[in-house]
């Protein structure tokens, strides 16, 4: 099974990447895109990419990948 990912933020959206210049108003435009794949063996992949748009030009990219193993 494949399962396609999307998705957009408007403002803060991920507090893992909280630095100063994120504090107090902040208008960043972030969007996503990325799949996972589950396989019979419980085993999933995951892949995202993820860009940020913040005020004066500044940009954040991010691709995170997964691997899982349930039992």
């Amino acid at each position: 099974r494949v399962i396609i990912l999307a998705g957009y933020a408007y403002g803060v959206d991920d507090f893992d990447t909280l630095s100063v210049d994120r504090i107090g108003a902040f208008s960043a435009h972030t969007g996503l895109i990325g799949a996972r794949a589950e396989f019979s063996s419980l085993t999933s992949v995951a892949g995202s990419f993820e860009r940020q748009s913040r005020p004066a030009g500044v940009t954040l990219q991010r691709f995170t990948l997964t691997l899982a193993q349930r039992f």
